[in-house]
């Protein structure tokens, strides 16, 4: 049987998703500090290190969108 960070790992690679993924549980220091009650829930930064976008959910390839938004701004 598959645990939770397995579980994960195993979504992202069906997914596609090539970025960096940070887990901690629900009680841990980064999800304390970024306010995170919601599993998944994702940020995706700019060039500069700003949260552009903050999202909750299976969201799949709809990440790589958002990122790719922000790739073709100027």
């Amino acid at each position: 049987a598959l645990d939770g960070l397995d579980k994960v790992r195993a979504k992202v690679d069906a997914d596609g998703q090539k970025w960096v993924l940070v887990t901690d549980g629900q009680a841990g220091p980064i999800a304390t500090q970024w306010r995170i009650v919601t599993w998944p829930t994702y940020f995706v930064l700019d060039a500069e290190g700003r949260i552009r976008h903050r999202v909750s959910g299976n969201l799949g390839a709809k990440l790589i969108e958002l990122a790719d938004g922000l790739i073709a701004s100027p």
